[in-house]
């Protein structure tokens, strides 16, 4: 009686043991999966708009000073994510006394008989070099597209500044523009020279 009461402690305590290390397995097992999902990359970004090239922005007023004007403008720019600044088309025209055209995806400015012309979501920007005193059509890569953004279209400023020969310069809140301003050339890369249309 005593040798049975022994063997069923024993199996009661052999079978305790299983099922506390077959818990203990699962458990386990339940962190380490867990613990693998959490090291995957996490998208924390909040995306405002469709463009896969716009995820965080905000806006941002600026007094933009021009060196053929005397007084600022005050324009609400775009800052996209890694410190792109964007001008609503409108306002740039405005600022440039030029004009511009929408067709489809593209987008024309022309400034004193200089037309250039860019792409929604697309980092090139087709415009002009001079090559020996002669002015010829170029495509450039350019950091940051054009987007749309709740209807309206916003160029980039320093590269679209650039491809009519100015310079951008920022201050704080303050920008300055003009023909004679320090110029980026990191913003307008020529690519190659272009025959006809694009």
């Amino acid at each position: 009686m005593i040798f049975d009461i022994n063997k069923l402690i024993v199996k009661i305590i052999i079978l305790t043991a299983v099922v506390f290390f077959a818990l203990s397995f699962v458990k386990t097992g339940h962190k380490y999966e867990l613990q693998q999902n959490l090291d995957f990359p996490q998208e924390n970004k909040i995306s405002h708009d469709d463009s896969k090239w716009l995820k965080d922005y905000r806006y941002v007023d600026y007094k933009i000073t021009t060196t053929f004007r005397k007084e600022p403008y005050d324009f609400k720019l775009i800052e996209a994510e890694g410190q792109h600044s964007l001008i609503k088309i409108s306002d740039l025209a405005k600022m440039l006394y030029g004009e511009y055209t929408i067709s489809g995806d593209f987008i024309t400015i022309t400034v004193y008989n200089t037309s250039i012309k860019l792409k929604l979501n697309d980092p090139r920007l087709w415009g002009y070099t001079v090559v020996d005193g002669v002015k010829k059509r170029a495509l450039y890569k350019i950091p940051y597209p054009p987007i749309e953004v709740n209807g309206e279209i916003y160029v980039p400023v320093r590269s679209t500044l650039r491809a009519f020969n100015m310079g951008v310069v920022f201050a704080g809140d303050k920008i300055f523009v003009g023909y004679d301003v320090p110029k980026n050339d990191t913003s307008l890369i020529f690519e190659k020279f272009m025959e006809g249309e694009e």
